[in-house]
């Protein structure tokens, strides 16, 4: 998925980047993108929930993302 069909598709709640290259998406319906190429492109994770998410911190280790109904996810690599 590029950028120009990610704008149309996905309503975009956090965004953080870790790296120049490395970044992080969260959004409505529980949706989570990665791009390692400084946003060219961007891959869906798979974050295994529904709700909403409205905000991530991350860092190249860990990440942390937060939803609706106090929904809280962790990342480790």
């Amino acid at each position: 998925m590029d950028q120009s069909q990610l704008a149309g598709t996905l309503d975009i709640a956090g965004v953080q980047f870790v790296s120049d290259d490395e970044g992080w998406i969260v959004g409505r319906g529980g949706a989570i993108l990665r791009s390692s190429n400084g946003g060219r492109t961007w891959v869906e994770q798979e974050g295994g929930v529904k709700q909403n998410l409205y905000a991530l911190f991350m860092t190249k280790k860990y990440g942390w993302a937060v939803g609706t109904n106090g929904l809280l996810l962790h990342y480790e690599r």
